[in-house]
């Protein structure tokens, strides 16, 4: 991780496994503060709390998954949650499996929480494939493939350019 004299932390996470922790990782920048991170073919398993939460409840969140696995954590896969004003939570999902994860998929809450999910598996996830409230927003490309239960399903569509 680096820290930009502009406030804004880069994360790079790229062919790692985080596994058996209490919970896998946390992103949620200082108040002031903001956070860009890129996981990267990244295994996120087998933790006894969720996967990946990401909070933007004190400064914004960007957040960029690819080629990565988020599987068999014993809460969310995936959890994102925003704060006011214009501390914005954006997730873009690729080319990923989150799967048989404890509670949901893809959890998003809050106005500013937004997640664009593109070519990726949502599967068996014990509350559904995803859970979106408090207008937190949970966009599809139309190229995913969801086994089990949809949840609250997608929130809505973005086009493919």
């Amino acid at each position: 991780m680096s820290n930009a004299s502009n406030g804004v932390f880069q994360v790079f996470v790229i062919n790692t496994r985080i596994s058996t922790n209490s919970s896998g990782v946390l992103l949620k920048p200082a108040a002031g503060m903001s956070i860009n991170a890129t996981f990267d073919h990244v295994t996120i398993t087998n933790n006894s709390g969720g996967g990946l939460h990401a909070d933007s409840s004190s400064g914004p969140i960007t957040v960029d998954i690819v080629d990565s696995a988020i599987t068999d954590n014993s809460s969310n896969g995936f959890n994102v949650t925003s704060g006011t004003g214009t501390q914005n939570n954006v997730v873009n999902i690729a080319r990923s499996t989150i799967a048989r994860n404890g509670l949901v998929g893809i959890q998003a809450g809050g106005s500013n929480a937004a997640v664009l999910v593109d070519t990726t598996l949502l599967d068996s996830n014990t509350s559904g494939a995803t859970l979106a409230g408090n207008g937190a927003r949970i966009l599809s490309y139309g190229n995913n493939r969801i086994v089990g239960s949809a949840g609250s399903g997608f929130t809505g569509t973005a086009p493919l350019q």
